[in-house]
């Protein structure tokens, strides 16, 4: 596993380590995004990249929750999703935790026909609340509807500030 620090633009920063950036964020006492940095996980093989994993944090109903998003080195494709919700109601929207729960996000597709895409998260069955656009939906947490919620916005908001680094994924030129 290797990690860097992007910034906005998706450059890679390689005078600044996450240690570094976390030192930061601690002394500053400012959310993760204040810093205008961001840290990307790169889970190596051999000396290929074999995906790329982006933090999330975000709000759920009794608290914060968060979350790493892998995406496949197409720059294009989720390949799994894990979450945190430690505040959250045990059996309701804690089970975003699950493994089941991520499993949904598999495959479903961050940018498509030349586009970013986006992932919405649901209340009921993908295919018929989503119709033809069930592919980029995942089923939320029934019973669990503003953890749901926090997830989807969560998830958009990550994908959307690792846009520029993505971007450079696709065209071949982040390391």
């Amino acid at each position: 596993m290797r990690a860097v620090v992007v910034d906005d633009h998706g450059e890679v920063l390689a005078d600044r380590t996450p240690e570094d950036l976390a030192r930061e964020r601690e002394t500053a006492k400012e959310a993760h995004r204040s810093a205008g940095l961001h840290v990307v996980y790169q889970r190596m093989d051999g000396d290929r990249v074999g995906a790329y994993g982006i933090e999330m944090q975000g709000r759920g109903l009794w608290g914060p929750i968060s979350g790493y998003l892998a995406i496949a080195p197409d720059g294009e494709t989720v390949s799994g999703a894990t979450f945190f919700a430690p505040q959250e109601t045990p059996g309701l929207g804690y089970q975003i935790t699950s493994a089941e729960f991520g499993a949904r996000w598999y495959g479903k597709k961050v940018y498509a026909n030349g586009v970013p895409t986006r992932i919405r998260v649901v209340k009921g069955d993908p295919e018929r609340v989503c119709g033809d656009q069930a592919y980029q939906c995942v089923d939320g947490i029934s019973g669990a509807t503003l953890t749901s919620r926090g997830v989807d916005a969560m998830v958009d908001e990550a994908l959307k500030t690792y846009e520029p680094y993505l971007e450079r994924v696709r065209s071949g030129g982040a390391r």
